[in-house]
């Protein structure tokens, strides 16, 4: 929430933007600026909810992997299961989105879109800023964006500095980072920046089979960026990035007892489910995500005298394997093997003009090409009869192709000082593509009768979505109010054994009203605002066996409001206190046919409901009831939809203050409450188990570095000795409660307390 002593947030436009000067005698509260509305702009008169968080901040409150964005945002939760980055905002996200579908929170690197939810869940470091833009994004940047856009920004290179920071961290669970970073002037008009990270972490979760520690996870991340300032309006800004991790990610946990277990009925003498919140039963064919990505992106800024023009143009190609153990059993039922990534193509340009009168535009291009594949392999007992089928045991590969297209342009008019409209608008013009090729096994097994097994199918999609605000400077207060339409593609569920029905887009309408305050002294800053939106068309993720496991559909719609306050105050020089909070009111309008399990028989009443009755029609019309888990539909209007926690906050302080004559310290600590939010529409169906349960995260973190550095023969200007406690209350955290019939009831669970101690040094100017 960048609402902390903080620096300034590096913009797009600007290498390096300036902070305002702080008035004399007053606080020292700097001046943050974002880039949210694609312009260097104070985030103050920025007529949108935003969240900027800085490089100090990320250091201060150890703010590690991308997902821990959520601690100070309000109304963000982000979230990892299956190695998907499941980032919601105001409730609004996408649930586990394969290749074909996208998620509705938009993530830029650099300026460059990210269209798979793989390869998201990197480590940040060595970074200029993030910002979180909160909801819809119909215009600026609008690829995908109903629920919001995430904002990482890398730092550049900085000219005429040699400099150099080292990093190094050992903690619990056999943990360590190496962190270095180091600047290089080339010449008097270009520079280089190197920045390497690789860290490991062993598991802490129990497979109480063979004593595996599971859970882990291992990266390593190489990054280059070159800066040629060519003249004193022209620059150019090349990077390179590399990164690899393995992850277990797939720890899963069978919580179902026989005969809601579904593996379990294929053995003589079911073992009981485990108990344990840190235990698991997996057989060695489960194996840990593979993960790798490469990024390659040319930033190409003019700052003329009436325009600033930039160009983001952007190569990534990103790849995943694993093998889940998706049966959820102690022995190899339901084994689900899965290569996924892609590659994408991308440019970004726009101008902004700088006119003295009481006009101002803004106009842009986007383009996208994505060439998406999902390769599925499918084996365990429960395919053991289609082992010798020729080709194997049943295999699809799915290819998606992505074109996208879309213009944009926003009118800025003050018709009279401190009056501004914004007219805005993009239209968007996507061709997605899928063709799916599947062996003899899967397509005799998992197909209807009479699927080809080749096929293909394509969907295009139109859209226009506008955006109007107008914006009032009170000084000291800024007011708002805006609407603005999102837009979310179509696409299809992948994996598919079958030609899928086409997922139809998601469009939503956000009003909003706001008003940001810093106080006459600049010790206090607060953020105020109120939301509401229609929600249509919500493209919700179930599992469902008959379309292939994952699988996602059209809900109606939905309604939801809600208001969000974040701010600071800094009580004296050396102590700054900040937090936020937010409260979301969502719910289904209509969802008259959601897709949910049923247990069979229900474990309260021992009775068999109407859709066990109908699964065993289906499955034997002479039959008896079905056992176990069934599939079945459910009327959830008025029900909330998933990760739409009723309230979150955080609260937290830094302090800075001196220890003697030789040493400053710093300590901060950030504590975040949620409320209950399900993981799936209803929680799952009848049983509810798919939730999670209120929590509130503590994070602590400290250092002391000297007040003065004195000559020294190793050449060092600053160094630090510090420690971090993350999850000090030690709570238990999921990341995944998932029912589904014909597997089970898992779960995955999050990290318990980890602590550590890191030294970190610097060189140079």
């Amino acid at each position: 929430m960048a609402l902390c002593i903080s620096a300034p947030v590096r913009s797009q436009t600007d290498s390096v933007p300036s902070p305002e000067a702080t008035p004399p005698g007053t606080g020292d509260i700097e001046e943050i600026v974002v880039t949210a509305q694609r312009r260097s702009e104070k985030l103050q008169d920025v007529p949108i909810s935003v969240t900027a968080i800085s490089p100090q901040q990320i250091e201060d409150l150890n703010l590690v992997t991308v997902k821990d964005v959520q601690i100070i945002t309000p109304g963000l939760t982000f979230e990892s299961g299956y190695n998907y980055a499941q980032p919601f905002i105001r409730g609004v996200g996408t649930s586990n989105p394969t290749p074909g579908i996208e998620s509705a929170v938009a993530t830029y690197v650099d300026g460059a879109y990210v269209p798979r939810a793989i390869a998201q869940l990197t480590d940040m470091f060595d970074m200029a800023d993030v910002q979180v833009i909160k909801g819809a994004q119909g215009t600026l940047w609008g690829r995908n964006a109903t629920g919001g856009a995430l904002l990482y920004t890398t730092a550049d290179p900085v000219l005429n500095e040699y400099s150099a920071t080292g990093t190094a961290e050992v903690g619990n669970y056999r943990h360590w980072v190496g962190e270095a970073v180091t600047n290089v002037p080339l010449a008097d008009t270009v520079a280089l920046r190197l920045a390497v990270r690789g860290s490991s972490q062993a598991g802490y979760i129990n497979n109480v089979l063979n004593g595996d520690e599971l859970g882990g996870r291992g990266s390593t991340s190489v990054r280059g960026k070159v800066k040629w300032a060519a003249t004193d309006k022209f620059t150019a800004v090349f990077t390179g990035e590399y990164y690899k991790a393995d992850d277990f990610h797939n720890a899963l946990a069978e919580r179902a007892p026989a005969p809601y277990c579904t593996a379990c009925l294929f053995v003589p003498a079911p073992p009981p489910p485990v108990s344990g919140f840190y235990d698991v039963a997996q057989p060695d064919t489960a194996k840990p995500f593979l993960t790798t990505a490469a990024n390659g992106n040319v930033h190409l800024t003019y700052n003329g005298d009436t325009y600033d023009i930039n160009s983001v143009t952007a190569y990534r190609h990103d790849k995943t394997s694993v093998t889940v153990n998706q049966g959820f059993a102690s022995f190899p039922f339901f084994d689900y093997g899965a290569v996924n990534g892609g590659t994408t193509w991308g440019e970004e340009l726009q101008a902004a003009s700088k006119w003295d009168g009481m006009f101002n535009t803004l106009v842009g291009l986007s383009y996208n090409h994505d060439d998406s594949y999902d390769t599925t392999l499918l084996t365990g007992a429960a395919f053991a009869a289609l082992a010798d089928v020729p080709g194997g045991y049943p295999y699809a590969d799915d290819d998606i192709v992505t074109e996208s297209v879309a213009g944009f342009a926003e009118l800025y008019v003050t018709p009279i000082d401190k009056l501004k409209f914004t007219f805005g608008g993009r239209y968007t013009m996507d061709d997605r593509e899928l063709t799916g090729k599947e062996n003899l096994a899967a397509n005799l097994a998992l197909a209807p009768p009479g699927t080809p097994m080749e096929f293909t199918k394509d969907a295009k999609f139109y859209q226009f979505t506008p955006r109007v605000v107008v914006a009032y400077d009170l000084d000291p207060v800024n007011v708002y109010a805006s609407w603005n339409r999102g837009f979310k593609a179509g696409g299809f569920n992948t994996p598919t054994f079958a030609p899928p029905p086409v997922i139809d887009p998601e469009l939503i309408d956000n009003y909003e009203v706001g008003a940001k305050y810093v106080s006459p002294d600049r010790r206090l800053r607060a953020n105020l605002a109120g939301f509401y939106y229609n929600y249509s068309d919500i493209q919700v993720y179930t599992v469902n066996n008959a379309e292939g496991g994952q699988h996602l559909e059209n809900a109606a719609k939905s309604t939801g409001y809600g208001g969000e306050l974040d701010g600071s105050y800094k009580l004296a020089s050396w102590v700054n206190v900040f937090g936020n909070a937010a409260y979301l009111h969502a719910e289904y309008d209509s969802y008259p046919d959601a897709s949910v399990v049923y247990p069979c028989p229900d474990p309260n009443t021992g009775t068999y409901g109407p859709a066990c009755q109908q699964a065993a029609t289906e499955a034997n019309p002479n039959g008896d009831p079905k056992v176990g888990l069934v599939q079945g539909t459910a009327d959830l209007t008025g029900k909330t939809p998933p990760r739409a926690p009723r309230f979150t906050g955080s609260l937290g302080f830094d302090i800075h203050l001196p220890l003697g004559d030789s040493w400053t310290g710093n300590f901060s600590t950030v504590a975040r409450y949620t409320t209950r939010y399900d993981f799936y529409p209803d929680a799952g169906g009848p049983l509810g188990n798919d939730y999670q349960p209120s929590y509130t995260l503590v994070n602590v973190t400290g250092y002391v570095e000297p007040a003065h550095i004195q000559s020294n023969v190793l050449g060092l200007t600053a160094y630090k000795i510090g420690f971090y406690v993350n999850n000090a209350t030690d709570e238990k955290i999921y990341a995944l409660r998932n029912t589904s019939a014909g597997f089970g009831i898992a779960d995955q669970v999050l990290e318990p307390r980890t602590y550590g101690i890191r030294l970190s040094a610097a060189w140079g100017s």
